[in-house]
């Protein structure tokens, strides 16, 4: 029996990303041997991460750096085939030497510029698809599934803070981490209407705060000073500190309950 044109189409699909992730295994390989480095993630997770080379070898440079960003664009296929978990993605991708540490360490080095905005462009787009696609129905979804996705998208826009000036523009930029912040904010305060809710909201509120701050904090040290001025960056700013307050008040509260069981 043949099947209908879209499950063939699907089907082809999964072939070649099964296809492009054994040649990443096979190239990953070859590359830490290169390197002189030492596999420290379960696969797929490794294919994400390569130790910082202090070689000036723009070739082999160039080489770890396209790995990386087409491992991680596999990697988003395998999550919305639920071949990985969410929550792993995440955790590889905050805990290892990855992209974007590759993208700061290569900044002002011998490789093309046209050539990391193209990787890390795709890096961002295969992040984000992949994100919109999971986000879950926020009636049955857990705060660390709603976090990891945040950390997703979060990752996904830092990767075009070390592209060209004129590949994103800062109010572009900064609508996209506004809308993402509040997406993330409401829904961690509908998805709990158990007793602990108020301890959810705070948790994403202080994850939110953080994730802005380490935001600002990577423009700086790249110098995308551009990026921390005009309108754009105000509205973000007026997010973090309505963040900032609601993990104050919570912070408060629990010290004056401590308080008043204390005198008991």
């Amino acid at each position: 029996m043949t099947p209908p044109p879209l499950c063939g189409f699907i089907l082809i699909r999964i072939i070649q990303h099964e296809i492009a992730t054994e040649f990443l295994i096979g190239a990953h390989s070859h590359l830490t041997i290169s390197m002189k480095g030492a596999v420290v993630l379960q696969s797929p997770f490794h294919l994400l991460s390569f130790p910082l080379s202090a070689s000036t070898d723009a070739t082999l440079s160039t080489l770890a750096f396209t790995n990386l960003s087409y491992a991680l664009s596999a990697l988003s296929a395998l999550l919305l085939r639920s071949a990985i978990l969410l929550r792993d993605l995440a955790s590889a991708l905050q805990n290892n030497v990855t992209l974007l540490d590759w993208a700061h360490h290569l900044s002002g080095s011998s490789v093309l510029e046209k050539i990391r905005d193209t990787l890390l462009t795709r890096a961002y787009t295969s992040l984000t698809k992949a994100c919109s696609s999971l986000s879950p129905d926020i009636n049955t979804s857990n705060g660390t599934d709603l976090q990891s996705i945040f950390y997703l998208r979060i990752y996904a826009l830092s990767c075009l803070v070390y592209t060209s000036p004129d590949t994103i523009k800062p109010s572009t930029f900064w609508e996209q981490v506004q809308k993402v912040s509040l997406m993330y904010a409401h829904a961690s305060a509908e998805s709990t209407s158990t007793p602990g809710a108020k301890t959810i909201e705070a948790a994403a509120a202080s994850y939110i705060s953080l994730s802005l701050r380490g935001l600002v904090e990577r423009m700086q040290a790249f110098g995308s000073l551009a990026f921390l001025d005009g309108r754009p960056f105000l509205g973000v700013c007026e997010i973090w500190m309505s963040v900032a307050k609601r993990v104050s008040k919570y912070i408060l509260a629990v010290l004056d309950f401590g308080n008043y069981h204390l005198h008991c």
